[in-house]
């Protein structure tokens, strides 16, 4: 039997910045959809966008053809209050991680 590690990747949530417009619409052609009302949460991996979560809607955009469900899923969680290494704002701490293992 062989093991295969996937590689692992740090994944940086942020705000989104008048300047991240023209990423932004990209990103949602890329995902066929419209863009969705900001503010914006944005998940980036070694400064690319690969998806960006609207923060009045919920409703996500994403990079059809990267693995982005769990990105997806880390913009969820930070967005109602936790973040990506583990503090809340309750103080509680949360067992997910900012490291993202990527498998293709």
């Amino acid at each position: 039997m062989t093991s295969i590690q996937a590689p692992t990747a740090t994944v940086t949530i942020r705000p989104g910045y008048p300047d991240d417009e023209a990423a932004i619409r990209r990103l949602a052609a890329l995902d066929s959809a419209s863009v969705p009302p900001t503010p914006f949460l944005l998940a980036e991996i070694e400064g690319e966008l690969l998806a960006a979560l609207s923060v009045t809607t919920g409703r996500a955009i994403a990079d059809p053809f990267r693995p982005t469900v769990h990105i997806t899923a880390m913009l969820r969680d930070y967005a109602s209050g936790g973040a990506p290494d583990g503090r809340r704002e309750d103080g509680r701490t949360d067992h997910r991680s900012g490291r993202l293992a990527l498998g293709y």
